[in-house]
């Protein structure tokens, strides 16, 4: 009987110590589970932890590398900037250089045509010259034509004169002259004599008439020559005028176009 309750104090006592042991067990299976529980919480925490990480991360790369993207539009549009800017002040060089050649061409063309202004110039103050001195002798000629004309008229008159005398006493000198051929007396050489001179008198006023109409006639064109001359010079100092001013625009413009390239 003893021996029997000392087996079931021992079983007893076997299961209490595996009761205690499986409630260690259990002890330290809660334990462990909650120490789990514990550890997930925190790999959930640091997953969490971890994925928020990640989205920031990815947000800032999203962020950076859209505004690297940015930056390399801005770079790739400041160079296309830059090319293009370029390509214009080459343009602008090479304009820049043609209208310097162009300008200079012009200037050069202008200067010849300068130099041949001044050559006009000179054969301005010569025709101005020629004009004046053709002015003089237009005047000195006006004032022989007039002299010639007073002197023409009075021979014409004196002509007049004469041929309304000799046609007076055509019938007594005919009658003279047939009495002289007739007679040879002493009183009738005297009267040939007398006729002889009327006669070459006559002859002579004719012929001076003559000589001062051709020498009037002389006169009048030499006078036409000389205004012709003088409207000639006129007309080419008229011509020189507006060539010196059209010269004096063109150098004006030369001017202007070589300020605007200097400013420029």
């Amino acid at each position: 009987m003893a021996e029997r309750l000392e087996r079931e104090r021992a079983a007893r006592a076997e299961v209490e110590a595996a009761m205690a042991r499986g409630r260690d067990a259990r002890d330290d299976a809660e334990r462990n589970a909650r120490a789990a529980e514990s550890d997930a919480a925190r790999w959930k925490l640091g997953e969490e932890a971890v994925r928020k990480e990640l989205v920031e991360v990815k947000a800032m790369l999203r962020t950076s590398e859209e505004a690297w993207r940015g930056r390399e539009r801005e770079l790739r549009d400041d160079a296309a900037r830059a090319g293009a800017e370029t390509t214009r002040a080459r343009a602008e060089l090479e304009e820049a250089k043609r209208r310097s050649e162009r300008a200079e061409s012009y200037a050069n063309a202008v200067n010849a045509r300068v130099t041949a202004a001044e050559r006009e110039v000179d054969e301005f103050s010569q025709a101005v010259a020629l004009s004046a001195a053709g002015g003089t002798r237009t005047r000195d000629l006006e004032e022989r034509l007039a002299r010639e004309e007073e002197l023409r008229a009075g021979l014409e008159n004196e002509l007049s004169r004469l041929r309304a005398n000799d046609a007076v006493r055509e019938g007594e000198l005919s009658k003279l002259r047939m009495l002289v051929d007739q007679n040879s007396g002493p009183d009738t050489v005297e009267l040939r004599a007398r006729l002889d001179a009327a006669d070459a008198r006559a002859r002579d006023l004719v012929a001076a008439l003559k000589y001062e109409e051709r020498a009037k006639d002389e006169a009048i064109r030499e006078m036409f020559r000389a205004r012709a001359a003088a409207k000639a010079a006129e007309a080419h100092a008229s011509r020189l005028r507006v060539k010196t001013s059209r010269n004096q625009a063109l150098a004006s413009v030369i001017q202007s176009i070589g300020d605007s390239l200097f400013d420029e």
